[in-house]
């Protein structure tokens, strides 16, 4: 399967790979290059809003608190 198309700019994966890669390597694994790809709360949000969701919103929708 291809990966997606915003992998690359990903706010969250810019943000949190350096320090939390293998939670990371998972939501890529399933969400980015799997079976979740278009279920991504992420990208639906661009695309409904023209802008990217805050890098703490994780692909299923939720955010990180603190951060």
């Amino acid at each position: 399967m291809e990966a997606c198309d915003m992998i690359e700019k990903c706010g969250f994966l810019l943000r949190y790979s350096p320090t939390n890669e293998l939670a990371c390597r998972g939501f890529v694994n399933r969400y980015c290059k799997g079976e979740l790809k278009d279920q991504c709360k992420r990208k639906a949000f661009k695309m409904a809003n023209g802008t990217p969701p805050p890098d703490n919103m994780l692909p299923t929708g939720i955010y990180l608190s603190g951060n």
